[in-house]
């Protein structure tokens, strides 16, 4: 029983430590898409003053490079060499604006939301679809695995006892070793 609730803790604690570090990625995701922003605004300056923008150009495919790493994005290229981001679908940065988003429990699984709540991301790909996946969805998995086992052997042990007799005159029958699970 110890061992079982052992597991059972420290399923737990990764389910947290998963959430701990989804916060954290949300962040680097915001983060990431203002540095994309203020790169975009630098780039259209520079081009409009003449100026090699090949530096930021190259900063900036670095910034969208991990923000691939963390979710699905979608990338468009305007004429003046301008991105615009898109995640889930839903628009995140071009050069004059950028969305925050936050954490949020989306039918009750782990996800992404508008920083106002009123858009919910699709997110499909990267490190953060694989924590939601883990968080929502794995580790619940293993808990109810973990559980069902442990049932099993509850009415396992309390079938086979019920069979014997105690030594009490008069014997007793039909006792179950466990009292509730």
């Amino acid at each position: 029983a110890t061992k079982v609730k052992s597991i059972h803790e420290n399923l737990e604690v990764v389910k947290n430590d998963t959430l701990s570090q989804y916060k954290e990625n949300v962040g680097t995701l915001n983060r990431v898409l203002n540095e994309i922003k203020n790169l975009n605004q630098q780039i259209y300056e520079s081009s409009v003053a003449g100026y090699s923008a090949n530096d930021l150009l190259d900063q900036r495919d670095a910034a969208i490079d991990q923000l691939s790493n963390l979710t699905n994005i979608t990338i468009s290229t305007d004429t003046d060499n301008m991105v615009s981001i898109s995640i889930g679908g839903v628009f995140a940065v071009n050069r004059n604006n950028v969305s925050e988003f936050k954490v949020a429990s989306i039918n009750g699984k782990l996800g992404l939301t508008t920083l106002d709540g009123n858009l919910d991301i699709n997110i499909t790909g990267g490190e953060l679809s694989a924590q939601a996946d883990v968080y929502s969805n794995k580790i619940p998995e293993y808990l109810a695995k973990l559980d069902a086992v442990v049932q099993q052997l509850f009415d396992s042990v309390n079938t086979a006892h019920k069979t014997g007799h105690t030594l009490t005159d008069p014997p007793q029958t039909n006792i179950s070793f466990f009292e509730s699970f």
